[in-house]
């Protein structure tokens, strides 16, 4: 340490100097640190990748524009419905929903430049969530029948391609006795409840004795038990059951082959016109490069990779 010769002070040295720099360099740094955000870089808005006003002709407004100004979507399913929404047992969290309706709504989002915030219910759960309002998409399989068009408004169509049909799952020994609506008379047949599936047997099976559950999955451990004698199901989805139920089979009733399809949906509020036109802009898109038939091969190969039940 020099002194100086006038005041009698001590001058640092060069080598103090690049020291005390280095403490308020790596000080200044820590404070950005910590007021910066999360180290996965969370907190950073993200883009979008189309041009949201040129689409409206406006600038957003409405839930559309909370959305964007949170930079989150809430997003309502009920992953029991393979191919198009279940659970990946070998991952956790968000990641672990997948399916080609998961896909579609990931799509949505990043088309919007938001995050997805998960709102996983039963299937009447995701209902309710959209005729309050709590959530802002829902995408689970919906058919937009007219009952549910009074309480929350529907894209377009983004699966009608009108192969499958809704029948009846039944054990493989007793498919031969199954051959019309009546013979289902004094039987169970579960149907999930809320569900269209629900609405065909009311309508079709009134001699059978209807037992409602909460997901699909459990209406068929129920029937592989045989504590039901069948269940309501679409075929594309009951297809995908029988390759890991030896036992189990379509029967040949079918109550519907009409194949409305499905459609995602939104609350149905004034304030969500906007929110409906982007959304119907961006499945318009994914219809154009025949991207949900492209998630749903790959969420049946991944569905019969995983053995999923």
């Amino acid at each position: 340490m020099q002194t100086s010769l006038r005041f009698g002070l001590e001058v640092p040295t060069m080598k103090k100097c690049i020291a005390i720099l280095m403490v308020v360099l790596m000080a200044s740094l820590a404070l950005v640190g910590c007021g910066g955000g999360s180290g996965d870089n969370g907190d950073q808005k993200l883009e979008a990748k189309i041009n949201i006003e040129e689409i409206l002709g406006h600038e957003p407004t409405g839930r559309l524009k909370d959305i964007l100004d949170k930079g989150e979507i809430k997003f309502t399913t009920s992953p029991d419905y393979p191919p198009y929404e279940f659970i990946h047992p070998q991952k956790s969290g968000d990641e672990q929903y997948v399916g080609a309706d998961v896909e579609l709504a990931k799509y949505i989002a990043d088309q919007l430049g938001v995050k997805i915030k998960y709102e996983i219910m039963d299937f009447d759960g995701v209902l309710t969530l959209m005729t309050q309002g709590v959530a802002d998409l829902a995408i689970s399989g919906l058919s937009p029948k007219p009952d549910r068009q009074e309480s929350m408004d529907f894209t377009i169509m983004y699966d009608g391609s009108g192969e499958g049909y809704h029948g009846i799952m039944v054990r493989v020994e007793d498919k031969d006795k199954y051959k019309t609506f009546e013979d289902f008379n004094g039987k169970k047949v579960a149907a999930q409840n809320g569900s269209l599936q629900q609405d065909l047997a009311e309508q079709k099976l009134t001699g059978a004795n209807l037992e409602l559950v909460v997901k699909t999955s459990d209406g068929v451990l129920m029937l592989d038990n045989g504590n039901i004698d069948g269940l309501v199901i679409a075929s594309t989805t009951g297809d995908s059951y029988v390759k890991n139920y030896k036992n189990l089979c379509m029967s040949s009733v079918v109550l519907d082959d009409s194949n409305v399809g499905m459609a995602a949906a939104v609350p149905k509020e004034e304030n969500s016109d906007d929110l409906l036109t982007v959304v119907n802009y961006i499945i318009e898109d994914v219809l154009e490069q025949d991207l949900f038939n492209t998630w749903v091969k790959e969420g049946k190969e991944l569905q019969d990779s995983l053995g999923i039940e």
